[in-house]
């Protein structure tokens, strides 16, 4: 294979595998074996590339489900205002604030485990 067939098959792969396919799906899309996606899983810098498009698509809906957030939040204050029964108001509250919770959560542990691989890396490299 040569280098640029290689590298477009790699995108491929890791477009495929950061969206969640199967190794075995994503080998037969590509027309290679599953034991060559396995090998390519081996090798730490197809890792780290496969990690970063994992990175940039959980950003991406991290952006969207935190404008969200801010809509469901203007809708809260509207249902909250309205004549809609108490139980209802509270079941949104409850869903609006436990949602906010795990993504806020959610984004601090990405942040602090994205620091310490950082640290790691730093200590590594002074070796």
């Amino acid at each position: 294979m040569s280098g640029k067939s290689r590298q477009a098959a790699d995108a491929r792969l890791i477009e495929l595998l950061a969206r969640g396919e199967t190794q075995t799906r994503a080998a037969t899309a590509i027309g290679v074996s599953s034991r060559t996606v396995s090998r390519r899983l081996s090798e730490p810098e197809f890792v780290k590339e496969l990690d970063a498009v994992r990175q940039q698509m959980f950003d991406s809906a991290a952006g969207k489900v935190s404008y969200l957030m801010t809509e469901a939040i203007d809708g809260l204050q509207e249902l909250l205002k309205s004549n809609t029964p108490p139980a209802t108001k509270l079941s949104a509250a409850r869903a609006v604030i436990d949602y906010s919770l795990r993504l806020n959560e959610q984004m601090t542990l990405a942040r602090k485990l994205g620091e310490l691989e950082e640290m790691v890396t730093r200590l590594q490299s002074r070796r």
